[in-house]
């Protein structure tokens, strides 16, 4: 609770007390060496003279890293007042560390320093007022700077791009190596401004030079789209990493980056890249006959008591007729290690009829999609109220005329609420094994809400 504090000199000092007093005006460098104990010590520091006064620099520290030389603190705004050169705001501003303030006491001196600090270095809510914390409530300070944490996440803007890294893996160094693009796609209700061509593009061809490679401005939570190009160029062309006990060719292991303002790794996804025989060109191609690919999600931005309500699946491939598909399936977890061994729920399976369209009304029950009609079915149904945002088609069986469904009333009983979703994406070649799926992206979405 509230008390007051009374400092008065007496001698000789009372018992448990540590002092130091200067013999003269010019010894200015005192210091006291103890081992303290754990506990609660007051610093009070008294002029040589009954008239001395001013300031005083008092420092706490391990006695053998002292330093002879003059310690000049650096103020907020630096030698030219403007938070310039030589100031602690331009230094924490160039290292793009954004300061949030706690204040446990009610000194509103300190809360509006603070919020000259959480300003100056964009640590700000979304309305732009800055994230400073005041309570003297202890334990309401863990909750609170979670809160301004998201908070920050969600003012803050970064403009993101992918980068290639090649481990562990690395395709015979730079000799002979695939050729990577990157493009930058400007979809709506992406979260991002909206593209830029901002990489170098050394060594692309003539056809990709300018092609928009970053997403500019993107908010927390956006879902910037890329598409990735591979190339085995036939002029110094990859070879196979090894080959298997059955002469099959092997691939490289490597990875790419989701990178935000230049620095931060948003996202890592891995890639394997297998080396495509790049002679002749009519040689007859086969396709594997299925392949499947995973991927986790988290809902990292639901905090506290907050769950996510799983939302919508979306993709964009292109799918050929004559027996191919792809199918969908998906698993939730509370804890992210279980995906591993989780059992995964049928949310669709896509075909094509190959009937060629350029817009969805030529296709009854499915969409058109890379100019081709695709037919999403899913789980039976005896009514549309079963298909969430899809119908209970002529079959029995729930269909979609767009390539989004929403999987939350799809899980099982309890799983949509739990943090970690697995989404499994498979490919089923055709049946002459001549042409395959290729899926350019997919995406789920969640929003979090609390719960009784």
């Amino acid at each position: 609770g509230e008390f007051d504090l009374h400092i008065q000199d007496v001698n000789p000092a009372p018992a448990g007390t540590y002092s130091w007093c200067a013999g003269s005006a010019a010894d200015e460098n005192g210091e006291i060496r103890r081992v303290f104990n754990p506990g609660k010590y007051y610093a009070v520091i008294k002029g040589l003279e009954p008239e001395d006064k001013g300031w005083y620099q008092v420092t706490f520290g391990e006695p053998t890293l002292a330093t002879t030389a003059n310690y000049t603190p650096v103020s907020w705004y630096g030698p030219d007042a403007m938070g310039g050169l030589g100031s602690a705001r331009e230094a924490l501003v160039d290292r793009n560390i954004h300061v949030i303030g706690i204040n446990t006491g009610t000194n509103s001196v300190l809360t509006n320093q603070l919020s000259i600090m959480a300003r100056d270095t964009q640590a700000t809510h979304p309305n732009g007022e800055p994230l400073v914390v005041q309570t003297d409530d202890a334990t309401a300070v863990g909750a609170a700077v979670v809160q301004m944490v998201e908070q920050l996440s969600f003012s803050m803007q970064m403009d993101v791009n992918i980068v290639l890294i090649k481990s562990p893996d690395n395709p015979n160094g730079d000799a002979d190596d695939f050729r990577f693009y990157v493009e930058a796609i400007d979809a709506p209700d992406d979260g991002c401004d909206g593209v830029e061509d901002r990489q170098a593009e050394i060594g692309w061809p003539a056809a990709v030079q300018g092609t928009p490679d970053t997403h500019t401005n993107c908010i927390a939570g956006a879902l910037p789209p890329f598409r990735v190009y591979f190339e085995n160029p036939s002029d110094f062309p990859v070879p196979c990493n090894g080959f298997d006990t059955n002469g099959n060719c092997l691939g490289y292991s490597m990875r790419l980056d989701l990178i935000g303002n230049e620095q931060y790794v948003i996202e890592q996804v891995p890639v394997y890249i297998i080396p495509e025989n790049v002679g002749d060109e009519e040689e007859t191609r086969v396709y594997e006959p299925v392949g499947s690919y995973w991927q986790d999600f988290s809902s990292t931005n639901c905090v506290n008591s907050e769950v996510p309500d799983w939302g919508t699946l979306e993709w964009d491939a292109k799918i050929p007729a004559n027996g191919a598909e792809v199918t969908w399936d998906v698993c939730a977890e509370g804890d992210l290690s279980a995906l591993g061994s989780c059992s995964y729920t049928r949310i669709a399976t896509v075909t094509s009829d190959g009937v060629s369209c350029t817009d969805s009304s030529s296709c009854l029950n499915g969409f058109c999609q890379h100019g081709s009609c695709q037919y999403p079915v899913g789980p039976t149904c005896t009514s549309d109220v079963q298909c969430s945002n899809g119908t209970c088609g002529p079959a029995g069986q729930c269909v979609w005329t767009s390539a989004a469904i929403d999987l939350g009333p799809f899980l099982p009983p309890g799983d949509n609420g739990l943090k970690n979703m697995r989404v499994r994406v498979g490919l089923e070649a055709t049946d002459q094994l001549n042409d395959a799926p290729i899926v350019y992206e997919w995406t789920v979405r969640y929003r979090c809400e609390t719960r009784e």
